[in-house]
């Protein structure tokens, strides 16, 4: 796909497309953005590929939430893309701050719900389909992206949570 293309990273997953362009100056931004929007209209158009404008998305990273930012105009095929202050991206929550807040919250809200559905029958079922369920079901949520959202404060919410859901309270 692009692979020629050079002025841009990209992260390829099934059928999305995820460009990173970094830089300190904001017009090298959008000078790289532009031939790189140019180059792939051109790779879509040649490969009768469809950009669907809905689920299409910006996000400009930053680390500090109070400076006015400029942000890169971007447009495909006469389409301008919106900016987002957050996305999901392979099932993790990213804003554009860098922090993981939200995707703790989310994760937090799912965990409830396999902890629940863990503790009610458990006098009903087996040691062994609890455990499997656990591992299965909660283990799987917490350990998926924690090398990212681990070192967050708000990580603790998720401790207790499993603490609280564990099968040997």
């Amino acid at each position: 796909m692009p692979l020629n293309i050079q002025d841009a990273k990209f992260v390829l997953f099934a059928d999305d497309i995820n460009m990173l362009i970094i830089d300190r100056n904001i017009d090298a931004v959008q000078e790289r953005l532009n031939r790189v929007i140019k180059q792939l209209e051109t790779c879509f158009s040649n490969n009768s590929l469809i950009v669907n404008n809905d689920k299409t998305k910006a996000m400009l990273f930053h680390w500090n939430k109070t400076c006015n930012l400029v942000m890169p105009k971007i447009v495909f095929k006469n389409v301008e893309i919106r900016y987002t202050s957050e996305v999901k991206f392979l099932g993790i929550n990213i804003s554009d701050f860098i922090k993981w807040n939200s995707h703790i919250q989310f994760l937090c809200s799912q965990l409830k719900k396999v902890s629940y559905m863990i503790s009610s029958p458990r006098g009903d079922l087996s040691l062994f389909i609890l455990r499997n369920t656990y591992f299965t079901r909660f283990q799987s949520l917490i350990r998926y992206g924690m090398i990212l959202w681990g070192g967050e404060r708000e990580s603790v919410k998720v401790l207790k949570i499993q603490k609280k859901g564990s099968l040997f309270n």
